[in-house]
């Protein structure tokens, strides 16, 4: 395993390949939101220091689904006026 958090896995599967999967626990759906945004980083982090991959495929771990989109609630802070 490279990476694993509560909302992303990476792991590599073969001969340099690496499979990185949204996966975010507890939700039907996986989302934008403020903890993927933050493991995403560090799961990119991990997979430039890992030497010998070579490729990389992005899946879900949801069925039907791949990413509903941002959850806008976290971000409502952001866009008011000071």
């Amino acid at each position: 395993m490279i990476y694993e958090g509560k909302a992303i896995t990476v792991k590599e599967i073969e001969d340099g390949i690496a499979l990185l999967t949204f996966d975010l626990q507890g939700e039907s759906v996986n989302k934008f939101d403020q903890l993927t945004l933050e493991e995403l980083g560090q799961a990119v982090d991990k997979l430039n220091n890992q030497s010998g991959i070579k490729g990389l495929i992005v899946t879900s771990g949801k069925k039907g689904v791949f990413i509903v989109g941002a959850d806008i609630t976290e971000f409502v802070g952001s866009f008011q006026n000071p």
